[in-house]
């Protein structure tokens, strides 16, 4: 009997069982799939198994491992492309359906329970603000629908089932799939949601529903599978596309709900804003009723006009005469009231900046108006082209905020991320058309579509090419063909180029006003870039450039000398190429280029003179610090000689360790001077000498000092003296401490005009040695203790000293 057979199998069926053959059932890799087992081999004796036995049924299992294993591949092709195929389905339901985050979860969960086979699904939204809370719940339950995609239902609702708290808020937490066999074995699971109903938790799979960018927006639960079973790993790998495929639906879901309240408030924005940017109809009727005077009562053909004068009422008559001098609101069957409605809001919608603002935009329509009349321009362009050309001169600073477009660019402003380039260009003409499309103000309500559409198109052109940046881009192009001669304004891209080269040389026409209005007109534009720079400082931290600069206010000439060559004299000797009857804006631009250039000299020449003071007032103050240096030098050196002086003037309980002097023979002295008596040595005075090392009296080491002035002796004086010195020295070495005469010989009156000499007297010490005297001729007595051995040996110089 073998161990491994068990016996109560055959007890159970009845069965004997004598022998087995049991062998695996691998694939082709070697991998075994399975086992098979042969009981009872049929023979007339009962025999066992052989070898040979082994080796058939070895032979049949191999084929039975290939077909087993080509039987697994199709099944799990077979549940692969049923995945597939639900998961295609679940991505046309999201796509499709972005309008309602209800209807699509409802889809989702459809999908996923027909797949799964489950009782229960569960989807739960996270609330943003508030973390740890479901801000909605949507549930489904087999018995809501056949599998026929027939079910729907409205929300958001309350959910009819309920939330497992402890579970669900764990996924919501830690973003962790969870798969429990068995609920109630699980602490985390809550058996009251059981309660008061037939229904019970068996297993759950709960996933959290996360963004592409991992952010958790819900939570997904499925409950009990139909069979009977536990979620497997399969259910989990198919649930977790479920809740990929929903967090992407969810997610793009929101974002157009979002989107779309957006543009809801936009539109409430717009009608609230329109409302108040559209002048009241009151004004309108009023302006209406005005008397208009005529243009030369304005002068509004002079290119020389100048609006100083005018209040904003009569800059708004001026304009209304303007318009009809051209016949556009005839032309065009634009009523007189809407058209007085459409200017007062334009008005209205330019801010209170220091220069672009309503007064600029009046100056600049001036200026097209005098060169469609004055300089019969109107004769090349069209009316379509002339009314397209007034209203973008009128609004093509709509709403300038008194920056440029490289600080919109800069501070990052909603403009800047509104427009790519010609920021500021593009926003006005949007507030011109926001204008134009508002009731009451619409000007072009009678034109056909076609009229309208195209000047619309020349609109947005004619306000884009006030951006200087596509000035510079096109004028190129512009200048060589006006200078050829061979121009035909009836190209398309060449009158393009017309209008955007008329219209900058309105915007800029201030430049060729009289030297006054000029002046004045520079000094605003000069205020709003300081401003520009103000902010650019304060907000920025930046340094401005030298135009937006407030602290380089004084190189405004060159700036404008530069500004005239560089923009405004081209554009101008291009025009008038077209027509001469358009010279007196170059006129008029060269007379203050050569304004502004004697004006730059000017401030150069001060620059000059205040950088040749500053200069000059630097080289004094160098010279003075260095005379004070030189000063202070010479201060300190005579005070070091005071105090050494006064170190000489210590009174006799002065200890006097070290002495360094250096001596000065006399040179041709009289007689009764070199022979004067004691007294007369004594009452001489001596001044320079170098003393180290005071300190107080030590009465067992008295020394005394005294200077003696020296003066040329006869020679048997220096002898005698000579002998009496050697006497004296001799003494002092015997007494070994006795006085000691300190002079050094000096072996005629024509000796060395500066003799110097080491001397140390009393108990020891360093050496230091004396600086040069200002007096000649001092010698020094005194007694000493402890002297060297030079000083008691003597020299032969010693022995002819003088006493």
């Amino acid at each position: 009997m073998d161990a491994r057979f068990n016996r109560e199998i055959d007890l159970r069926m009845g069965y004997k069982t004598r022998s087995i053959l049991s062998m695996p059932i691998k694939d082709s890799e070697g991998e075994v799939i399975g086992v098979a087992q042969a009981i009872n081999k049929i023979s007339v004796q009962d025999e066992p198994f052989d070898e040979h036995d082994e080796k058939v049924f070895g032979s049949y299992l191999a084929f039975c491992g290939i077909g087993l294993k080509n039987a697994q591949l199709y099944e799990r092709s077979l549940l692969e492309n049923r995945r597939n195929q639900v998961l295609l389905d679940l991505a046309r339901v999201i796509f499709e359906e972005q309008v309602n985050v209800d209807h699509l979860i409802h889809k989702i969960m459809m999908h996923t329970q027909s797949l799964l086979q489950c009782e229960r699904c569960q989807v739960m939204l996270v609330d943003d603000q508030k973390k740890g809370i479901f801000s909605q719940v949507f549930d489904l339950q087999a018995s809501d629908f056949d599998n026929d995609d027939s079910y729907n239902r409205a929300g958001p609702h309350e959910p009819r089932f309920p939330v497992n708290i402890g579970i669900t808020g764990f996924v919501a937490a830690t973003g962790e799939t969870l798969n429990i066999p068995e609920a109630y074995n699980d602490e985390r699971f809550d058996p009251k949601v059981d309660e008061g109903s037939d229904f019970v938790t068996r297993t759950i799979l709960c996933m959290p529903i996360k963004t592409v960018s991992g952010k958790i927006i819900g939570v997904s639960q499925l409950v009990n599978k139909m069979d009977g079973s536990a979620f497997n790993k399969n259910d989990e790998n198919l649930f977790e596309a479920f809740a990929i495929f929903c967090g992407m639906g969810i997610n793009n879901t929101q974002m157009y709900e979002t989107a779309m309240r957006a543009v809801a408030k936009q539109r409430v924005a717009l009608e609230v804003m329109s409302y108040h940017a559209i002048a009241p109809e009151e004004d309108a009727v009023k302006l209406k009723k005005v008397k208009i005077p005529s243009a030369h009562h304005y002068n509004l053909l002079d290119y020389k006009f100048c609006d100083f004068h005018l209040d904003d009422d009569n800059t708004l008559k001026a304009t209304i005469r303007m318009f009809l001098d051209l016949n556009l609101l005839k032309n065009f069957n634009i009523d007189y009231e809407i058209f007085c409605r459409w200017m007062l809001s334009v008005k209205k919608n330019y801010r209170n900046v220091t220069y672009h603002n309503w007064r600029h935009a009046f100056n600049v329509t001036q200026t097209m108006y005098c060169m469609l009349k004055a300089g019969q321009m109107n004769n090349i362009l069209t009316d379509v082209e002339c009314l397209a050309l007034m209203v973008g001169c009128l609004c093509h600073d709509l709403d300038h905020r008194g920056t440029n477009n490289q600080f919109q660019q800069k501070t990052m402003s909603p403009l800047a991320e509104l427009y790519g380039t010609s920021t500021m260009e593009h926003h006005h003409f949007d507030q011109c058309i926001m204008i134009l499309s508002t009731k009451g103000s619409d000007i072009f309500r009678n034109l056909s579509h076609e009229a309208y559409d195209q000047v619309l198109m020349l609109l947005e052109n004619a306000i884009l090419s006030t951006d200087l940046a596509l000035y510079f881009r096109h004028r190129g192009k512009f200048f060589q063909l006006v200078k050829s001669g061979n121009s035909s304004w009836h190209d398309d891209d060449n009158r393009n180029l017309l209008r955007s080269m008329m219209m900058t040389a309105s915007d800029v026409a201030a430049i060729s006003k009289p030297w006054e209005i000029q002046k004045k007109v520079a000094s605003l534009v000069a205020s709003e870039f300081f401003e520009q720079g103000d902010l650019e400082k304060e907000t920025l931290h930046l340094k401005p450039s030298a135009m937006m600069d407030r602290e380089q206010a004084d190189k405004l000439p060159d700036l404008q000398v530069g500004f005239i060559d560089d923009i405004c004299m081209p554009v101008y000797e291009a025009i008038s190429l077209v027509s001469s009857r358009l010279s007196p804006l170059l006129e008029g631009c060269r007379q203050n280029r050569e304004n502004w250039l004697m004006q730059a000299r000017a401030v150069n020449k001060r620059m000059e003179e205040k950088r040749a003071e500053v200069a000059d007032k630097d080289k004094k103050e160098d010279k003075v610090d260095a005379d004070k240096k030189e000063s202070d030098r010479e201060n300190k050196k005579q005070q070091e000689e005071e105090e050494e002086e006064e170190e000489l003037e210590e009174d006799e309980d002065t200890v006097v360790e070290n002495v360094n002097i250096r001596l000065i023979p006399f040179q041709g002295k009289d007689a009764g001077e070199e022979k004067g008596t004691k007294k007369d040595v004594k009452s001489k005075s001596w001044r320079s000498a170098s003393f180290g090392g005071i300190g107080k009296k030590d009465k067992s080491n008295e020394e005394k000092i005294s200077l003696v002035k020296l003066g040329e002796q006869p020679q048997a004086a220096r002898s005698e003296g000579g002998k009496q010195g050697e006497t004296e020295r001799s003494k002092g070495i015997e007494g070994g401490g006795g006085e000691r005469t300190c002079i050094p010989s000096t072996s005629s009156a024509t000796s060395s005009p500066s003799v110097s000499k080491y001397f140390r007297i009393g108990r020891g010490g360093s050496e230091r040695k004396a600086h040069s005297s200002k007096r000649r001729g001092f010698a020094c007595q005194g007694k000493s203790r402890g002297t060297d051995e030079q000083d008691r040996s003597g020299s032969g110089d010693r022995s002819g000293g003088q006493s």
